[in-house]
């Protein structure tokens, strides 16, 4: 198994997956054992749907304020993200700058970024991302929550029983 980082990071397809009412259990795992850093750019189209469907967008932000840790774009975080793009294309590799954007934040954050299409990322592990595939990022939480559920089961035999007087 490989160990995972303190820091997790998700773009945008990973972080409305991570969001599903059916990976709740998932997710108060993840909330509980790390700290999750976002680019804005990884929560745009998750707020963008949720306006779509009439939500209440200051809650939103809140909430998701609340329980991550949502990095906006500076001036050196762009700068930098410009300057890796400006390389990447003398290579004649084109990503979208938002994609830059999320991988530069991981960088910048020493994050893992968890995407549902880890291999749109390779070429930004040469400036430092680390990078997972979201199955893989699942498999790694469940084996971490069993060992964490071992450290906690009780066996009968190490239970005293009562004295009985």
């Amino acid at each position: 198994m490989k160990r995972l980082p303190e820091r997790v990071s998700f773009d945008p397809e990973a972080f409305v997956e991570i969001n599903r009412k059916r990976n709740r259990d998932f997710l108060e795992f993840l909330l509980a054992e790390f700290q999750v850093v976002v680019s804005f750019f990884t929560v745009h189209p998750y707020l963008l749907g949720k306006a779509y469907l009439g939500k209440d967008l200051e809650n939103e932000v809140r909430a998701l304020g609340e329980a991550y840790t949502i990095v906006y774009p500076t001036k050196e975080l762009l700068l930098r993200a410009i300057e890796i793009e400006a390389r990447l294309i003398k290579r004649s590799i084109f990503l979208s700058f938002d994609d830059i954007l999320i991988g530069v934040t991981a960088i910048e954050n020493n994050a893992l970024l968890v995407s549902s299409e880890p291999s749109r990322y390779k070429p930004l592990e040469k400036y430092g991302l680390n990078v997972m595939g979201l199955n893989s990022f699942f498999d790694e939480l469940r084996e971490l929550a069993r060992e964490e559920a071992a450290k906690w089961e009780v066996r009968p035999s190490e239970v005293s029983s009562p004295e009985r007087e």
